[in-house]
């Protein structure tokens, strides 16, 4: 029988400085620590240290920069992970009642791999191992404002801890969300 039981933590801090009305600085990080029992699988942990430049230029629009440095590692298979992630940020409001945040950009990610690997091994598991990519990142939400409910669609994609087999992963995902207050 396969043991899939995963022990995880985070954690995460945040800080914003507000230079003027109009300017603003966020910086955040946030630490994880995955234990997974299963022989196969990998121990990880690694953090996330986030910095957001916001620009107001109405009471409805507002622009900015994000940078993001990741870093995650696995120590049980010697492989870690160093990722940079450059956005830029747009958010506006339109009607009364709907809003709408874009973030768009890359990340790069650059996987080192200590593994000792057989010469016959199969030359795509060396690619998965030790490389260095770049791929689109970004979110989009769109958040519409009722009396007593919100709706909320949402798409993302951006990079994660991996899997327990490799240390950093692309990760891609979507909802819609309904809430009410009665």
């Amino acid at each position: 029988l396969f043991d899939t039981r995963t022990y995880y933590s985070v954690s995460s801090a945040s800080a914003s400085y507000i230079l003027n009305p109009r300017t603003s600085y966020t910086f955040s990080g946030d630490a994880f620590v995955s234990n997974r029992r299963a022989e196969g699988l990998a121990d990880s942990w690694g953090y996330t240290l986030t910095g957001l430049w916001n620009r107001r230029f109405s009471q409805r629009t507002s622009i900015g920069a994000r940078y993001a440095l990741g870093k995650y590692y696995t120590p049980n298979q010697n492989i870690d992970s160093l990722s940079h992630t450059f956005e830029g940020t747009y958010s506006t409001q339109f009607g009364q009642f709907w809003t709408l945040n874009v973030r768009a950009g890359i990340f790069i990610s650059q996987v080192n791999s200590q593994l000792i690997i057989p010469l016959g091994a199969n030359q795509a598991l060396l690619v998965l191992l030790s490389r260095n990519n770049t791929f689109p990142s970004g979110s989009l939400l769109l958040r519409r404002q009722f009396k007593r409910a919100l709706f909320n669609l949402t798409y993302a994609r951006s990079m994660g801890g991996g899997n327990g087999f490799v240390s950093i992963a692309r990760l891609e995902s979507g909802t819609v969300g309904v809430s009410y207050t009665g």
